[in-house]
């Protein structure tokens, strides 16, 4: 019985060594590299904020006149021209549409141009700005009236979406 176990042990551990030389070889010979690469982005929040300017005068000319200044920053470093986006509900293209609070038939319209330029403007709506190249840290903006019409007096509002593309 001994001599049995004894055999029987041999050829299990022959077995085992050869599963083993097996699997070893097997591993040895299929192999292969992998890199694994991950984009890890820094969150953004985007800051605005408007400073009014001039008021305007009813029945008087106000093409031309800045309202207001809206600053943007809080985007990443790379973010460029094209990518920084304005809407509204009208959606006029290249234009803000701001609408009385009294009389929503009101209504009149305006650009926004990058300041220190007379007529570099963002994508606004359907486009079709052309600020181009990476913005700096914060660009600010001048909201003109680009609207020839008489405009009653009262309290005029906008709701602008802002997006900057590829955060």
């Amino acid at each position: 019985m001994s001599k049995m176990i004894q055999k029987t042990s041999t050829w299990s551990l022959l077995c085992v060594a050869l599963t083993s030389f097996s699997c070893i070889a097997t591993t040895g010979n299929k192999s292969a590299e992998t890199m694994i690469t991950a984009m890890v982005k820094s969150p953004t929040t985007l800051s605005v904020d408007y400073v009014p300017k001039t008021a305007l005068i009813s029945g008087k000319p106000n093409n031309g006149k800045v309202i207001g200044i809206l600053n943007v920053s809080g985007y990443a470093p790379t973010t460029t021209g094209p990518s920084l986006r304005f809407s509204d509900s009208a959606g006029v293209s290249g234009r803000l549409t701001l609408t009385s609070t009294i009389s929503p038939e009101n209504k009149f319209q305006a650009r926004m141009i990058l300041e220190g330029s007379s007529s570099t403007s963002p994508w606004i709506n359907k486009g079709p700005g052309n600020l181009q190249g990476t913005l700096p840290e914060k660009v600010s903006f001048h909201i003109k009236v680009s609207d020839a019409t008489s405009i009653p007096a009262g309290q005029y509002t906008d709701i602008i979406n802002i997006t900057a593309r590829n955060q």
